[in-house]
């Protein structure tokens, strides 16, 4: 399992200067490209107030870099995606072949993610290998949160992962929170790949990492975080009602239960009075060691 120190979302001056700097513990950065009024910018989307790099000016400093380093370009719209790969190539980076460089698009629909993505894995992957050939590929899903990722399991299902199966020099990126309550025999569609985990790391995201070591996984996690928080607590929350409602019925169940055998022994102790009314005709006489009572205590044994 492959392990890299990263740099997530280094979209800043001052974070690129941090994670290049020569006592940094960073051996891999993460920069978002997209496109911002028809300029290049290192940025999540065009609505981030602070922007102060172009992804031209992050190029040349990449140039200035002696130490090897992972590099992910992660592009957030389609224009972004055709124009920066088009750059990448002119700025000749490829030369610079002590660095590895890795090209990612959410180009598939993950659980709760949005159904319109910026551009179809098929055409992604043939605009980078026919522009940056030597550039490793990288597949991501759009996830989210919808009624059925909060109410029934928020794990990856087969039609999810049937998208990436077949796509061949490519890794795949997986949410890990996700993937941690997703059955391994789903993810076995797509052993034959690279699979690189992201997000949060917990309890139950190092035991399913734990107990599936055949996977050929690269781990990109960082510690619990705001996400694994809300997903945690809304984990406990659902148990908590779950455990209510077991409770709550099994009471239920367990009165029904209980009231029908006091109808029943009611039942049967005013069927044998009345048998032994009608046998020894003392009607309604109830003296203590009366023919009647001793025929009640006959009946009773």
């Amino acid at each position: 399992m492959l392990r890299h120190k990263w740099h997530h979302a280094a979209n800043t001056a001052a974070k690129i200067e941090a994670t290049f700097h020569s006592d940094n513990k960073y051996d891999s950065i993460e920069v978002d490209v997209s496109d911002v009024n028809g300029i290049l910018q290192l940025a999540h989307s065009a609505n981030v107030l602070r922007i102060d790099t172009t992804l031209s000016e992050f190029l040349d400093r990449i140039k200035e870099v002696q130490s090897a380093f992972t590099i992910k370009f992660d592009f957030k719209d389609t224009e972004s995606i055709r124009s920066g790969m088009s750059m990448i190539k002119r700025s000749r980076l490829s030369e610079h072949t002590r660095h590895s460089y890795i090209l990612n698009a959410d180009t598939a629909v993950g659980p709760g993610g949005k159904k319109n993505v910026i551009m179809s894995t098929g055409e992604f992957i043939a605009l980078a290998r026919t522009q940056l050939p030597t550039f490793l590929i990288s597949i991501g899903m759009t996830t989210g949160w919808d009624i059925k990722t909060l109410f029934l399991a928020h794990s990856y299902h087969v039609h999810h992962i049937d998208r990436m199966v077949g796509l061949t020099n490519c890794t795949l990126a997986l949410n890990m929170a996700i993937l941690s309550q997703t059955n391994p025999d789903i993810i076995s569609r797509i052993s034959d790949n690279n699979i690189l985990v992201w997000g949060e790391d917990g309890v139950m995201e190092a035991a399913w990492l734990r107990n599936n070591p055949s996977f050929s996984i690269q781990r990109d996690l960082q510690g619990v975080g705001l996400w694994l928080s809300i997903t945690y607590a809304w984990f406990l929350v659902w148990m908590s009602v779950l455990a209510y409602i077991i409770m709550r019925v099994t009471v239920y169940v367990f009165d029904r239960v209980q009231y029908k055998w006091r109808v029943r022994q009611n039942y049967r102790i005013s069927r044998d009075e009345s048998v032994c009314d009608e046998s020894t005709g003392l009607g309604e006489e109830t003296v203590t060691g009366s023919p009647r009572g001793m025929c009640t205590k006959l009946l009773h044994t």
